[in-house]
Formats: C-alpha cells, structure tokens, sequence
C-alpha cells in the first residue's frame, strides 16, 4: 500500500533553537489528522536552502516515489519543494509521473501552483481540498 508522507525543509535552523522544518511536521501531522489521513514518514531537510537540488531528505523521498511507495505527499507549501521554478517544475514531474498526489498544507490566499510551474489565481471552489495537486 502506498503511504501519506510528509517532506520539510527549512534553510535558516540556529543551534538550540526550535526547528522551523520540526515545526512545518507537528503542523502537517496535525493536517492529515484532521482529513483523517494517516501520516507515514517524514523526510526532512532542516537548514538546507530550497534552491539546491542535492538534499538528503529530498533524494530518498524522489527514490521512494519512483520504487512506489509514496502515493501522496503532504508538503506546507511549493518552496519547500524547491525555491527555484525550473526544479520545482522537474520535481513535480518526477511526482506525477510515479502518480503521486502532492497536497500544500498552507496556501496563499491569491495563488497556487500548477505541474506546469506557471501561477494561477486560486480556485475558490478546491478550497476544501487542502491544496494544488500535481
């Protein structure tokens, strides 16, 4: 069965302070909880900038995507994916390709992304669905 995970990534994490990416998981658990979606892993990538490509966590979250063992990924929102539109693009590629579903557990108001990259005002009638897919 394909799970729910959860990926994380704050650039900016300050010894002996609390975690923004640690943070982004309590909220996401507490997101899937209220959809009644149970929460596999979390892939995390605290204090690694969203422009590189070369993460840890986000490289076995790709390789679980392409073995199949990810059906949906609950992220908080499209910069944690990547902070630069063409990876972003490509990484969300890699995702629809493998048929996995991404849902952004915080959204602008004003915008939400598409596979294509490009911006587009957010559609009123998916507000209740947590999130843009891919």
């Amino acid at each position: 069965m394909k799970s729910v995970v959860a990926y994380c990534r704050s650039a900016c994490e300050e010894p002996g302070t609390p975690s923004s990416a640690y943070s982004q998981a309590d909220a996401i658990r507490r997101y899937a909880e209220q959809r009644g979606l149970t929460l596999g892993a979390v892939y995390t990538d605290a204090g690694v900038s969203g422009v590189r490509m070369k993460r840890p966590g986000l490289e076995r979250l790709l390789a679980d995507c392409r073995a199949g063992k990810v059906g949906m990924i609950i992220t908080k929102d499209a910069d944690r994916l990547s902070r630069d539109m063409g990876q972003l693009i490509a990484v969300l590629h890699i995702f629809a390709k493998a048929g996995v579903r991404v849902e952004y557990s915080v959204r602008t108001p004003e915008k939400a992304t598409t596979l294509s990259g490009a911006w587009r005002p957010r559609d009123p009638v998916d507000d209740d669905q947590g999130g843009a897919r891919a």
